[in-house]
């Protein structure tokens, strides 16, 4: 069986503000809705405290970009 697509896609683009994408997924799963969420953070620099910042949300899927936004 294959998993259910999600109703809402929620993108983060970023370049290595950690705090805030940190203070972005806080916000995101607090919230209340019945519907499947994929959320992808897209980070264009080289810090790697953007990827510690999502790793409590094993849901979220970090992108690195090799390009600026």
């Amino acid at each position: 069986m294959q998993p259910r697509p999600p109703d809402v896609s929620i993108v983060i683009p970023c370049r290595n503000h950690a705090a805030e994408v940190a203070h972005c997924l806080q916000s995101l799963h607090v919230q209340e809705f019945d519907g499947a969420v994929e959320i992808i953070v897209v980070d264009a620099g080289r810090d790697d405290a953007v990827l510690a910042a999502a790793g409590p949300y094993p849901s979220v899927r970090v992108v690195r970009s090799g390009t600026p936004l």
